[in-house]
């Protein structure tokens, strides 16, 4: 399947999405009888609506073992999501503002964000304002940038139309085959994954443009875009936007700035190129410092929910997440999960295997969208 990719082994595809291992609440747990205050009656609902997802999966475990290992792996899901809170009725979500009902910029107020930092409060991150555009800082970024705006222009020389660009940070740039715009020796194989699958001239059905850099968050994606990286004239059937990871893991920006800040990012390249199709990537699980997954998968769930649920509600919007095939369900029996090192090795970054397995879904799914336009 992987082709001139020998590094490490070959994973069969698996069609169980992380949010689907995950509890979604009954319609009857977010309603409240008239007139009373029924927080405890609620929190009691959720410990038996949790507890009878347990008892579900206990019932697959008769089963076969792939189900049994895949019924393991989803009660750790839900408690890694859950924070501890399996049985406490605690509702990580409770402080979420929605903002899938945003339809211009003038809805995004800052005044809606509960807090701005990761772990709570507003003081213990570098959060910057996800609505004001921000370049990055120093000369090598600014290079970089400038790189782009030149691979631009290149591109649209030897190319009649782009089908596909890919914005974004570090996973974006890595497709290039470069970090801060500099090649890199050990990058050498991702790149020749994006031309096999996003290049006609490497042998892909569609050509794309891949325009990421390393360490940007949304706010310096933002910049990228206002000045230079979407010019009048490039014009693809698709933009696909994955940023995010960085404002989490980097700056310890809580879900609800990140949300805002690539909402932002669609109402900008909605006004710049109205009607355009928009892909939004859900944000790739990262592990944290411990190398195994927990505050950070979590706070990217939250993310990736919201995303879908804005997704649904515009029309020109699509969400796409396939972060769950980076997950080693064997780790299930281990109290924590943890990614596929053949996939994600440090835990931040996709190997060559990890982009080829990712790409060719993309490629599936921009395929798709391409033929039904």
């Amino acid at each position: 399947m992987f082709g001139f990719l020998d590094i490490g082994p070959k994973y069969e595809d698996d069609d169980v999405e992380l949010q689907e291992l995950t509890p979604k609440p009954s319609s009857a747990a977010n309603k409240s009888k008239t007139g009373t205050n029924h927080a405890g009656n609620n929190a009691q609902r959720n410990k038996i609506s949790l507890f009878t997802v347990i008892c579900a999966q206990l019932q697959i475990l008769l089963g076969s073992v792939r189900f049994r290992v895949i019924a393991i792996a989803s009660i750790v899901i839900i408690g890694i999501f859950y924070g501890g809170s399996l049985f406490s009725g605690k509702d990580t979500n409770k402080q979420m503002t929605d903002f899938s009902n945003v339809n211009s910029q003038l809805d995004l107020q800052l005044g809606s964000i509960h807090h701005w930092c990761l772990h709570g409060g507003d003081s213990s991150c570098n959060c910057e304002d996800p609505l004001t555009p921000r370049s990055g800082i120093g000369k090598e970024w600014h290079e970089a940038h400038d790189l782009n705006v030149n691979d631009i222009d290149d591109f649209l020389r030897n190319a009649p139309s782009a089908d596909i660009v890919f914005l974004g940070d570090d996973i974006t740039e890595e497709w290039r085959g470069t970090a801060m715009g500099v090649q890199q020796d050990n990058m050498g194989k991702i790149a020749h994954v994006f031309s096999r699958l996003f290049t006609r001239e490497g042998g892909g059905p569609i050509d794309g443009l891949a325009l990421g850099l390393a360490g940007d968050t949304g706010t310096n994606l933002l910049w990228r875009i206002r000045n230079g990286e979407m010019p009048e004239d490039l014009n693809p059937n698709i933009w696909w936007l994955l940023v995010g990871i960085n404002d989490l893991k980097i700056n310890l920006c809580s879900p609800e700035v990140v949300i805002m800040s690539i909402i932002r990012i669609v109402e900008e390249i909605q006004v710049r190129k109205p009607g355009s199709k928009i892909v939004l990537n859900g944000i790739l699980p990262a592990a944290d410092s411990d190398g195994k997954l927990g505050e950070l998968i979590r706070a990217a769930h939250m993310v990736n929910s919201q995303l879908k649920a804005f997704a649904e509600k515009h029309y020109h919007v699509e969400f796409f997440d396939e972060g769950h095939m980076f997950i080693d369900r064997d780790s299930a029996n281990k109290q924590k999960l943890s990614l596929i090192p053949e996939m994600i090795p440090d835990g931040f970054h996709l190997s060559a295997l990890g982009h080829q397995m990712w790409g060719e879904r993309i490629q599936k799914k921009a395929l798709f969208l391409m033929v039904n336009m």
